[in-house]
Order: C-alpha cells, then structure tokens, then sequence
C-alpha cells in the first residue's frame, strides 16, 4: 500500500462529496480500491434472514461499484450470494468493524467451494477487505475491496488504515441519508401544495 498524508486527506475529502451526490460513489470506490490495491469494490446491501443482496439501489438503497462487470454484479445478487462464505460468520461482527476475508474463511478452503471456484475465480479474484457500515435489522449496509492471490493477503497496516477510513465512510453514508430525507421532504411538500385547488404565494418574513 503506497499512499501518504495528502492523499489520504483527499480520499477522505471525496468521501463527504460522494454523500451529497450520489453520482460521485463509483469514482470514490475506485480511489478507495487504488489506495487498497484492490482490483475492483462494491458497495450494497445485504439480508441476513435470507443471505439476498441489493445492489441495483431499489428502495432508496445506497449502492455502487467499481471495477467489476455487470454481469458478475448481477450473477451475485442472484445465485452467489447465498454462496458467500465470507458471510456465513458475519452476522457477529459489529457495526464499523474493519474485516479481512482472511478472518472469515480459512483461505486454503476457498477454492473449494462454490463462491470461490465459480464465482471468484472466473474474475481472478480471491482476497477481500470490508466491513459493515451500518445494520439496520436483518439488513446490514456492506462494503467490500476485492483483489487478485497474486496481489497477497491484507496485511495489518492495511487493515489498520481501512479501518480509519471506514468511520469516515460510515459518517458519510450517514449524511447521504439526512440529505436524501431532507430532500424527500421538500418532495412531499411541493407534491401537497400541487393538490391545493387554489393559488398559493410564498412570502419571507421581510415580504
């Protein structure tokens, strides 16, 4: 991992602009997986009553990715999802808590099973970094930075600087939802004052 302090105030800079447009969280993935060397990261909601994931954003969900194709996004959401055995321990894991797959699954198992021979590999992926960002029931808000065996496990000191950034990103999706609220709001205003039959002028304070 190569990065020094600029570039991290940077990184953390783009992820409060990502909260306040949506737009942006492709691109701030991608800054996220380059300072990672990861080769690609995915942001997405996953069900732990039925081990589905969101990622198209449906609901007002909060997702995005970088560096993958859409159709190992949509192979995910569909079938190997409910094969990820890097999900199997997950569900005791805290909010916030920075996580390498190598904590979750023993690596020498991996590619034998399903999510790792079928799924991983055809995309020459097999390390993760991530965590939970936020829980709301069943549903937890995850994150994840996927890189190559040649590219070596996560060490330590990238564990370590992850989970720093991940409370900023933690804050930032926060702020993405207040915005999102506030904006929701204004919506069911407007649309309220659009059924008033008669016409309607709003005045400041000073007129």
């Amino acid at each position: 991992m190569t990065i020094n302090a600029v570039q991290a105030i940077e990184l953390v800079g783009s992820l409060y602009e990502a909260a306040l447009d949506a737009a942006l969280w492709p691109e701030v993935l991608k800054r996220c997986a380059q300072a990672l060397d990861a080769d690609c990261g995915v942001l997405f909601v996953h069900d732990f009553a039925n081990a589905s994931a969101q990622v198209d954003g449906d609901g007002g969900a909060l997702t995005a990715n970088w560096g993958f194709e859409s159709s190992a996004i949509a192979s995910y959401a569909a079938h190997y999802s409910m094969l990820n055995v890097w999900a199997e321990n997950e569900l005791t894991l805290a909010e916030g808590q920075a996580v390498s797959s190598s904590m979750l699954f023993p690596d020498h198992k991996l590619p034998h099973t399903e999510f790792g021979c079928d799924w991983l590999r055809p995309q020459r992926l097999f390390y993760a970094l991530g965590g939970i960002l936020q829980r709301r029931g069943s549903q937890a808000s995850k994150v994840s930075f996927l890189r190559s065996s040649q590219a070596g496990a996560y060490c330590a000191e990238e564990l370590a600087f992850w989970q720093t950034l991940m409370r900023h990103l933690q804050r930032a999706i926060e702020l993405h939802q207040q915005a999102r609220a506030l904006d929701m709001r204004s919506e069911d205003c407007l649309a309220a004052l659009d059924l008033v039959p008669q016409g309607i002028v709003l005045l400041s304070a000073h007129g």
